[in-house]
């Protein structure tokens, strides 16, 4: 089997396309506070959402998938202490150097000697960097489950009940990764099928395009049936948890159709076509340009007078583009360098 799957050469930088989208467009979402001279922008808002729907999702998608193509087709028997070891490197490490870096940079954590803050910030993920030691888990947990040889569909099955009642006290991201272990599992699976799913994509691309219609339509709809949720108040416990549960609902919801009708897209354009070789420079940086892109746009909307320069209309559009190329730049810049390969290669 060829060692490359060009689907996900595609679906990477379309996924890192989202989340910079995303970031730069969240200040209209209320997800960040609106740098001085900003002002919201109702249609920047569905900007946020419609980035946002499926897109961490998608990520984990990749990663599952990616590990079933280690396992199923390049037939590969993973270890679990060397597992564990490798994505330590690959995953914590990583995530706790630029977690130490964000909060020296961004925040008074240092600062008041709130050396507590700072150890599990590190620890779990600061910032964007929440997101690598969730997926460590994904990883250890797919392992595990892979191990018990129970059939894909009563784990999948399980590991939706357990992400739609994900609303649990746990600490080091085990929480969220309770929520996306259904989707690592998923791009497992559907590795396994992959060839089933070509054919599919190859003879019905108009089904694909009316089903990211629905896809759509769906992140529009469930997004005010969530924020209806968002603003119940709940007066125990259970309520709380039925009510986490009915978010988790509407957000998998369109979150599946969402990562299944992109993966479908991938697989129709490489079937027409050879993936540029600008495409394939690219999907080689994503990692690093995941690490770095939070940091360029947090630094150009609250340490610089760019918002004012440019306005409310401007301002995500610049720094999406902006932060795009700093981020590609930086991460090549990076990489030449054997301790950044070692780091985030």
């Amino acid at each position: 089997m060829s060692q490359r799957l060009d689907e996900i050469s595609l679906l990477r930088p379309i996924t890192i396309g989202l989340l910079v989208v995303m970031h730069a467009f969240t200040m209209y979402a209320g997800n960040w506070s609106l740098p001085e001279g900003i002002h919201p922008v109702r249609a920047y808002f569905w900007v946020q959402k419609l980035s946002f729907g499926c897109m961490l999702e998608m990520f984990v998608f990749i990663s599952g998938y990616i590990f079933g193509f280690q396992l199923y087709g390049q037939k590969r028997d993973f270890k679990f202490w060397p597992l564990v070891f490798n994505k330590l490197k690959r995953l914590i490490l990583p995530s706790s150097l630029f977690s130490f870096l964000y909060i020296v940079c961004f925040t008074d954590i240092l600062v008041q000697h709130q050396w507590g803050a700072l150890v599990y910030g590190t620890l779990a993920g600061y910032a964007h960097m929440w997101f690598l030691p969730m997926l460590f888990w994904c990883f250890i947990g797919s392992w595990l489950l892979v191990r018990t040889k129970l059939n894909d569909v009563i784990v999948l099955s399980g590991l939706l009940v357990l992400s739609i009642f994900s609303h649990l006290p746990l600490p080091l991201q085990l929480n969220s990764a309770c929520y996306y272990l259904f989707f690592f599992y998923l791009g497992m699976c559907l590795f396994k099928h992959r060839d089933l799913w070509l054919s599919y994509a190859q003879k019905r691309p108009y089904a694909i395009v009316a089903a990211l219609v629905v896809y759509l339509a769906m992140v529009v709809l469930q997004t005010r049936t969530i924020e209806y949720l968002q603003g119940f108040e709940a007066e125990s416990r259970l309520d709380q948890v039925l009510v986490y549960a009915q978010i988790n609902v509407c957000k998998l919801s369109y979150a599946v159709v969402g990562v299944v009708v992109l993966y479908l897209m991938a697989l129709y354009v490489i079937s027409r076509k050879s993936l540029s070789s600008f495409t394939l420079d690219l999907n080689k940086y994503c990692f690093a340009i995941y690490l770095i892109q939070q940091f360029v746009l947090i630094w150009v909307y609250y340490h610089t007078p760019l918002p004012v320069w440019v306005g409310s209309y401007w301002l995500p559009w610049i720094g999406t583009v902006g932060t795009l190329i700093v981020s590609y730049a930086t991460a090549r810049l990076i990489l030449l360098s054997r301790t950044g390969r070692y780091l985030i290669g």
